[in-house]
Formats: C-alpha cells, sequence, structure tokens
C-alpha cells in the first residue's frame, strides 16, 4: 500500500488525524475510511471523491471543504462547522449530523442525506435548473459546470465562485455580486445581470449573447473572446474592461448604448472587437486601444475618437 502524507500527516484508512492542521489540503480520493478526523482543521481543503465512511468528523472545522461525490455514509458530524461546503453528489446515508452547522452549504439532486434529515430547514442551498437562490450567500463555492438554467439569483453574493462552463441560460443575476468571479465558458445566454457588479469578473470566451448587462459594473472584467452579440449594455462601466477578440456584433436592446453617452469604456482594449452595426454616438473611447483586426461601425472615425491603434 502507497503510503501519502499531506502536511506531515500520514494519510491513510484509520489514520489518527484528531486535531490536525490540514487547511486547503489536497486530499481529493483520499481514503481515510474510519479515520479519526475530530477536532481538526480542513478548512476549504478538497475531499472531493475521497472516501470517508464511518469516518470520525465530530467537532470538525469543515467550512468551504469541497466535499462533492465524497462518500461520508456512516460519518460521525456532530457539531461540526459545515458552513459553505460543497455536498453535490456526496452520500451521507446514516451520517450523524447532530448539531452540525450547515449554513449556506450547497447540494443538488444527487446528494443523500441520512433518513429523515431536511437540508432546506439546516440552511442547504439547492443548486439545480430554476433553483431559487435569491439572497443566496454562496461566495467562492466552487459551481463550475453546475447546471443552472432559468436559476433566481437575483441578488446573490457569488463573490469569488467559480463558474467555469456554468450553464445560466436566461439565469436572473440581477443585482448579484459576481466580483472576481470565474466565468470562463459560461453559458449566460438571455441572462439577466441587469445591475449586477461584475468587477474584474472573468467571462473569458463565455457565451453572453442577447443577455442584459444594463447598469452592470464591468469595471476590470475579462471579456476576452467573449460573444457579446445583441447583449445589452446601456449604461454599463467598462472601464479598464478587456475586449480582446470579442464579438459584440448587432444590438438586441431597443438602442445598443454600449458606447452611448451613459457608457464609460475609456480606457477599453477593443484589439479584434467586432463592433459592426453599433452605435458609437457620444461614446468615450480616448485611450481605448485596437488593432488592425479591430472592426468599426461603417463611416466611425476611430483615430479622431481618440483611440491609441497597437501594432
Amino acid at each position: 500500500m502507497v503510503v501519502v502524507e499531506v502536511n506531515g500527516y500520514t494519510i491513510e484508512p484509520g489514520a489518527d488525524l484528531s486535531g490536525a492542521y490540514l487547511e486547503r489540503a489536497d486530499l481529493s480520493g483520499a481514503n481515510l475510511e474510519r479515520a479519526d478526523l475530530s477536532g481538526a482543521n480542513l478548512g476549504r481543503a478538497d475531499l472531493s471523491g475521497a472516501y470517508l465512511e464511518r469516518a470520525n468528523l465530530g467537532g470538525a472545522y469543515l467550512v468551504g471543504v469541497d466535499f462533492r461525490f465524497t462518500e461520508l455514509q456512516g460519518a460521525n458530524l456532530q457539531g461540526a462547522e459545515l458552513q459553505g461546503a460543497e455536498l453535490q453528489g456526496a452520500e451521507l446515508q446514516g451520517a450523524d449530523l447532530q448539531g452540525a452547522d450547515l449554513t449556506g452549504a450547497v447540494e443538488d439532486e444527487s446528494t443523500v442525506w441520512p433518513e429523515g434529515f431536511d437540508p432546506g430547514t439546516a440552511g442547504v442551498y439547492k443548486i439545480g435548473p430554476g433553483a431559487n437562490l435569491s439572497g443566496a450567500n454562496i461566495g467562492g463555492a466552487n459551481l463550475s459546470e453546475a447546471d443552472l438554467r432559468v436559476a433566481d439569483l437575483t441578488g446573490a453574493n457569488l463573490f469569488g465562485a467559480n463558474l467555469r462552463r456554468a450553464n445560466l441560460k436566461r439565469a436572473c443575476l440581477s443585482e448579484a455580486d459576481l466580483r472576481v468571479a470565474d466565468l470562463t465558458g459560461a453559458n449566460l445566454f438571455g441572462a439577466n445581470l441587469r445591475r449586477a457588479n461584475l468587477k474584474r469578473a472573468c467571462f473569458s470566451e463565455a457565451n453572453l449573447t442577447r443577455a442584459n448587462l444594463e447598469g452592470s459594473y464591468l469595471s476590470g472584467a475579462d471579456l476576452s473572446r467573449a460573444n457579446l452579440s445583441e447583449a445589452n449594455l446601456k449604461g454599463a462601466d467598462l472601464s479598464q474592461a478587456g475586449f480582446f477578440r470579442a464579438y459584440l456584433q448587432a444590438v438586441f436592446s431597443l438602442s445598443w448604448d454600449l458606447i452611448k453617452r451613459t457608457l464609460r469604456i475609456s480606457p477599453a482594449d477593443l484589439s479584434g472587437a467586432n463592433l459592426e452595426g453599433a452605435d458609437l454616438t457620444g461614446a468615450r473611447l480616448a485611450q481605448a486601444t485596437a488593432d488592425k483586426g479591430t472592426v468599426w461601425p461603417e463611416g466611425f472615425d476611430p483615430v479622431a475618437a481618440g483611440v491609441i491603434f497597437e501594432d
């Protein structure tokens, strides 16, 4: 048997890890069946796919732990702090959750709970199509590839959340806090992001076709290679937003005021962007950068507007 050590602790079935400090440790797929982890600090550790059947986690600090698809059958979780834990696909049959704090933890339809346990009463959020997550506090959660089509995330706290390749088609994210969130490759077709805080969020290669971004805060956001076809960006703050190869063709809103009087875009990077058909009347483009691959509306003079061309 291969002996694995993490932070000086031996990771094996039946290991005595009581009081161990394993914060943010990578224990994905680890076999800790019947191990003693009572009182251990495992804050934000990765235990996805791990085997913890009949393990003792009583009183353990498990805030933000990734328990996705983890085997926790018969585990002792009495008094454990599980706030914000990710429990999608976890199996908790027979687990003892007496006194455990699950506020803000996340589950999905494949999570298996002990008989008679009500996750909703315990403050657990259920992820899935059409989910009601209005006002949910799930900042920093790992929701990569989550199916959140038509979900209500109005005013939700998703600060720093991992939403890579998540399906948010037609989801409502109005006034949500998505600062520093990672939405790389996410599907946001027709999503409502009105007045959402998207500062420094990453939308690289995301599909924002027909998304409503009116009045949103996109300062410092990464929109490289994003598809913003027919998006409504009226009144959005795009200062310092990156648009490398962003696709900004056409306009779904009645007046596509990306780049109209209420839009602040300087100093944006428009290298390789397609702005064909865009209304740039009154746009603030001074110091914005572009290159020979940028496509402008017919008759528009970017040099006169103060655009800087890079080689």
